[in-house]
């Protein structure tokens, strides 16, 4: 045994710099994995943190309109914690000889599903006011108190553009499920309020969304099969989207902003 050992050290001795070598590389290897699951957790942590802060919706259901009663009849099935209508249309806007197309969505202060998070500025609270993503408006030379004109099926309103914000529902900005790489030129989101497409559009212009927050979020997938079997005949679609990303709307990390969250 002693003859064994003896034997061993010597070896050992006499490769003492490769051993040294696999010592490090087994050190490094370990350090590097635990740094980047820490990472990983921290980043994990600050999506969770941002989903919930913004209240990500849990199901999506699409309408060519929205009438109170397909409110009340979401509101009124197992596992609906909240639901609010809104208005989601894609908008153009044509200036400097170019035309883009911003994803505008209805807020208003009674917002509790999918709250917009401003940046800079404050998001729109009267008719006439608007807010546009952060790098929508840094590609278009858009800044804070500018007025933008946005059409919509041969209608326009000017709007006055109170504050640059981001959205939990459109991490990726791309104009569709096609597009692989965003264009803030021409494509861009954004919120407005409610009052100036009332005093624009009116009835033209009517609720196409539903937006459904779970009392459970692992209720989402039983909550779109419930809406999609109950609203079949309304020819309306629900689109389920889980909290991590994994959905099939286009939903990917969010990017690292300071942000607040109104």
């Amino acid at each position: 045994m002693g003859m064994i050992y003896r034997k061993a050290v010597r070896d050992l001795l006499r490769s003492k710099f490769k051993f040294l070598a696999t010592a490090l590389v087994i050190l490094l290897g370990s350090l590097c994995y635990i740094g980047f699951s820490s990472m990983g957790d921290i980043e994990q942590d600050y999506i969770d943190n941002y989903y919930k802060e913004t209240n990500l919706p849990d199901v999506w259901v699409y309408y060519s309109s929205a009438g109170k009663e397909q409110l009340d009849d979401i509101m009124l099935q197992k596992g609906v914690k909240n639901a609010e209508r809104r208005r989601v249309y894609d908008m153009t806007r044509k200036a400097n000889g170019r035309e883009s197309t911003l994803t505008m969505t209805s807020c208003s202060r009674d917002t509790e599903i999918a709250k917009p998070t401003i940046c800079t500025g404050y998001l729109p609270e009267e008719s006439g006011e608007a807010a546009i993503d952060v790098e929508y408006a840094e590609a278009n030379d858009i800044r804070i108190g500018d007025t933008i004109e946005l059409d919509w099926h041969n209608h326009s309103v000017e709007v006055l553009v109170t504050g640059l914000m981001e959205s939990s529902e459109h991490l990726l900005k791309v104009e569709d499920s096609l597009t692989d790489i965003p264009d803030y030129k021409v494509y861009g989101i954004g919120c407005i309020s409610e009052e100036t497409l009332i005093d624009t559009f009116g009835e033209a212009m009517p609720y196409n969304q539903i937006v459904v927050d779970a009392k459970d979020p692992a209720d989402g997938e039983k909550l779109m099969t419930v809406c999609c079997t109950r609203l079949r005949e309304a020819s309306t679609e629900a689109i389920p989207c889980s909290r991590d990303g994994s959905n099939t709307a286009i939903i990917s990390r969010p990017s690292v902003r300071s942000c607040s969250t109104w």
